[in-house]
């Protein structure tokens, strides 16, 4: 019976410290990143931030190959913001940003294009590429 009741608490202990596991910080890439790699734990967010200038009819647009790993949270355009008192800048670019959350472990390569989208082939396309492991911390218990 006393085994039993430890078994029973361990058990507990050790879902609460599952339940309350911290995820760090964001992961914010931006373009000097490009090509590069990084490592995360599941539930990490990830954050792309690249310049945009969508005035100019080009706009980046997701290479969907990030399978299972990633889960698309979603997009947002952040305009240029002029000191206070100076007109806007007609044309001027902003930040893209996109937003994912590391799922379950595994590799994938995050891409993206920045093209206009009627030009289905283009060689002014820009790419941008990160491969992502998504990794579990080592030293951890995870059921």
């Amino acid at each position: 019976m006393r085994n039993i009741h430890r078994y029973i608490s361990l058990c507990c202990l050790l879902l609460i410290l599952c339940a309350f596991r911290s995820v760090g910080p964001p992961a914010v890439l931006t373009g000097v990143n490009n090509g590069s790699s990084i490592t995360v734990t599941p539930g990490t967010q990830i954050i792309v931030r690249l310049i945009d200038n969508p005035s100019t009819g080009y706009d980046w647009r997701i290479i969907p190959s990030y399978n299972h790993v990633l889960q698309f949270q979603g997009k947002q355009y952040f305009p240029w913001v002029n000191p206070p008192g100076k007109p806007p800048i007609v044309g001027a670019p902003g930040i893209v940003a996109f937003t994912f959350i590391a799922q379950s472990s595994g590799t994938t390569l995050l891409q993206f294009a920045y093209q206009r989208p009627w030009e289905k082939v283009s060689p002014d396309v820009t790419y941008f590429r990160v491969t992502i492991h998504v990794r579990y911390h080592p030293g951890i218990f995870t059921l």
